[in-house]
């Protein structure tokens, strides 16, 4: 369509409009990973001061949160992708979604892991099972 100047503007216009959608729906998409998995809240409480102390950041409810987490790292389905009808979108959009939950958690593995959070080493040894990189990399090969 761009071999006509008078459809270059338009092209333009509609290729910037895509890229806004595709991160709406990056975002949308993470975010519901993230709830799936009770995590979509604490996630919200990673800034606070001694996070260890807030509600829902204690131990036992982290640990349960990311062993879901977990399990869905082996079953990461997003439905939604596929009524995209061109593979290049749907692809760039399942990409991007999984490089977004991977960096999500390395904000959660970094902020837990500050010694000014409140946990133990003994507990974050139980909550945080996989490095960054391991989950990295299983998100981003999956």
């Amino acid at each position: 369509m761009t071999q006509y100047d008078f459809t270059a503007s338009f092209v333009e216009r509609l290729t910037m409009e895509i890229g806004d959608w595709m991160d709406h729906v990056v975002t949308e998409q993470s975010n519901e990973i993230w709830k799936r998995c009770g995590m979509h809240e604490k996630m919200k409480l990673l800034d606070e001061v001694d996070i260890s102390s807030q509600q829902g950041m204690d131990p036992a409810s982290l640990q349960a949160a990311f062993s879901k987490f977990y399990q869905s790292m082996f079953s990461m389905v997003m439905p939604e992708f596929d009524r995209l009808n061109n593979p290049r979108l749907r692809t760039t959009a399942r990409n991007s979604t999984a490089r977004s939950i991977a960096m999500g958690y390395v904000r959660l593995y970094n902020a837990l892991s500050n010694p000014e959070s409140g946990y133990s080493k003994e507990e974050l040894e139980r909550i945080l099972v996989h490095a960054p990189e391991q989950v990295s990399k299983y998100i981003l090969d999956a």
